[in-house]
């Protein structure tokens, strides 16, 4: 029994170091070879590219493609760009030269739109195609794929509004002729936080938005949505003729505005808030009080109770104004929390009725005050002297006659007594 165990054990021994140096040989060869991949989308090398460059490819003005020679086939320090005609296989007028580095080199496609081919200097009428970012062979000029570059149109907008229709119900709209990519997004009253919170706050959010793995910034794809280039950008996927779902209702406050930047082109757009949203800001103003009205030139004193209607304490400006006058306070206020600023201006110098506004970036009140003139003109008693002339001249001339209407009634009265006696 002994001599078999011992005889297991070494069996088992002698497989597992079989096992091992088989692995280690695969992994050898394997290493041996693969060749090194340069611009990769998951790799984290000093050079990167948004895309490889495929002969017959369509990219994306502002786009940086990677090219790279790993068999060194190309004996050349350089590579012509020129325009293309595809219907004719015809070379048109050169673009530039760029310097060639057969382990590895990017294209930079800021200044390109339209049909394009590289040719070796030396050779105008030899094309280099690649593919997948690798050389794969040179052609006559001729019988070239040319690659293309398109830029990319983006218009941003807010979906639009319906009866009833919130801030908080509004979504992002892009309007794009290409279909996949990723964008930026940054407000300048915003923090990444509450980014995060608009756009990937719940679960249907993240399935709507997240960026597309394979679309720049890549490097940080195992962080799933909460890709980010720096502390205040947040990045997501983009769509042609779509949207990016949004939650506003998370936060307290509505950006002043968006600001979209594609990713790998640069193309940015920024957008304000509805135009027909109402103001946006943390206080309200509960009461104001004023006096309805005051000599020309007189101090006028307007305070009004402000309340902060967000969960967080806030600081805002309460700006008061009287005709031309004005004047501004600040205050900070915790969540909920109220207060009385008051504020004097002077009222105008020329009597009548003259507008105030107190106002925030989320309320205002508005109403007149009276400025009263302290020399009226005096009244013209000319209309009640003649109206009361014309009165005593009636009563003149009609008193005589009534007088002896009087008279006469009275005289028939005792006439009728003394005949009904007889």
């Amino acid at each position: 029994m002994t001599g078999y165990a011992r005889l297991s054990v070494a069996v088992g021994v002698l497989a597992v170091l079989l096992v091992v140096g088989s692995g280690a040989a695969s992994a050898a060869t394997a290493d041996a070879g693969e060749p090194e991949v340069l611009y990769a989308h998951d790799s984290n090398e000093e050079i990167e590219a948004d895309d490889h460059l495929d002969s017959g490819g369509v990219y994306w003005q502002g786009q940086t493609l990677g090219l790279t020679d790993p068999d060194e086939r190309l004996n050349t320090t350089s590579l012509s760009i020129r325009e293309y005609d595809p219907d004719d296989g015809e070379l048109g007028s050169l673009v530039r030269e760029i310097e060639y580095d057969a382990e590895g080199m990017e294209l930079e496609t800021g200044d390109l739109e339209g049909t394009y081919v590289l040719t070796l200097p030396t050779q105008r009428n030899t094309a280099v195609e690649f593919a997948d970012g690798v050389v794969d062979l040179t052609v006559a000029a001729g019988n070239a794929s040319a690659f293309e570059i398109q830029r990319q149109t983006l218009e941003v907008g807010w979906e639009g509004g319906r009866a009833g229709t919130v801030q908080s119900d509004r979504e992002l709209v892009m309007e794009s002729n290409r279909v996949r990519y990723n964008v930026n997004i940054t407000s300048p009253s915003l923090s990444y936080g509450q980014l995060e919170q608009v756009f990937m706050g719940s679960r249907q959010l993240r399935a709507a938005n997240e960026p597309f793995g394979d679309r720049k910034p890549f490097e940080k794809r195992y962080r799933m949505y909460d890709t980010y280039e720096d502390e205040g950008t947040i990045v997501l996927r983009g769509f042609g003729n779509g949207g990016l779902e949004t939650d506003f209702s998370r936060i307290d406050r509505f950006p002043e505005a968006i600001t979209v930047e594609v990713t790998d082109t640069g193309v940015i757009r920024s957008i304000e808030p509805p135009s027909n949203a109402d103001e946006s800001g943390p206080f309200s103003i509960t009461q104001l009080e004023v006096t309805d009205s005051v000599s020309p030139g007189d101090d006028v004193r307007l305070s009004a109770t402000i309340r902060n209607e967000w969960s967080t304490t806030e600081t805002d400006e309460i700006t008061f104004e009287l005709g031309e006058a004005s004047s501004t306070v600040g205050t900070t206020l915790d969540g909920g929390a109220e207060t009385t600023v008051s504020a004097t201006v002077a009222a105008p110098e020329e009597p009548g009725e003259v507008g105030y506004v107190a106002r925030t970036d989320g309320d205002r009140v508005e109403g007149t005050v009276t400025v009263i003139d302290p020399n009226p003109e005096p009244e013209d008693e000319s209309s009640d002297e003649s109206g009361d002339g014309l009165v005593e001249t009636l009563l003149g001339l009609l008193y005589p006659q009534a007088l002896i209407g009087l008279v006469m009634t009275l005289l028939s009265l005792g006439t009728v007594l003394i005949w009904r006696r007889r």
